[in-house]
């Protein structure tokens, strides 16, 4: 269990990643200013399976700063798999500028009033697999998608995105499942 992280910058991390691999399981992130932080380290790989990240935020408000749940950098990849990241509010849920990220059979889902900025944000593209997850938007969304891909321009010379077999519940306000700012076409297949 790791909660309670706080420090000057507004990014205390219940782990920070610098360097090398991690695979969490059977982890419990809550109330951390973020819960995983990785470095830029094209090298870095990181799994997180049966584990859960959940309120971990500040108060940005006061603060102006974003936390996020999950944060991984541009490492080479990153793997989630039957694990929930909840209650990122605000910030995402789950955001991984990874050279490839793979999602699936995890429960992604806002909690509460205040909804996450994106359920899943893939600023810088990458090869992506998002398949038989559960993901929920409250009716507070600041954001209408609930993936974002390419925000802030491609990285990577491969490019993939596929997001299939997951179940996704709105509740009010226009939702898509995906805002694709990039020109890959993305495979879409019985969500």
């Amino acid at each position: 269990e790791f909660s309670g992280a706080r420090v000057r910058d507004k990014n205390g991390a219940g782990i920070r990643l610098e360097h090398g691999s991690l695979t969490l399981e059977n982890c419990y992130f809550h109330h951390n200013e973020m819960g995983l932080l990785s470095a830029n380290d094209p090298e870095i790989r990181a799994t997180i399976r049966n584990s859960e990240f959940s309120n971990n935020q500040q108060d940005y408000p006061a603060t102006g700063k974003l936390s996020h749940n999950i944060y991984l950098g541009t490492i080479a990849e990153f793997h989630m798999e039957n694990s929930i990241s909840r209650a990122a509010r605000y910030g995402h849920a789950v955001k991984s500028r990874a050279r490839k990220t793979t999602l699936v059979n995890n429960r992604v889902f806002d909690e509460g009033a205040i909804a996450a900025s994106y359920l899943v944000d893939l600023p810088n593209g990458g090869r992506v697999l998002i398949e038989n997850n559960y993901f929920y938007r409250n009716g507070g969304a600041r954001n209408n998608a609930v993936v974002s891909y390419g925000a802030e321009g491609m990285t990577y010379a491969e490019n993939a995105l596929t997001i299939k077999f997951n179940s996704i519940v709105n509740d009010g306000g226009v939702m898509f499942l995906l805002k694709n700012h990039s020109d890959i076409p993305a495979v879409l297949g019985q969500n």
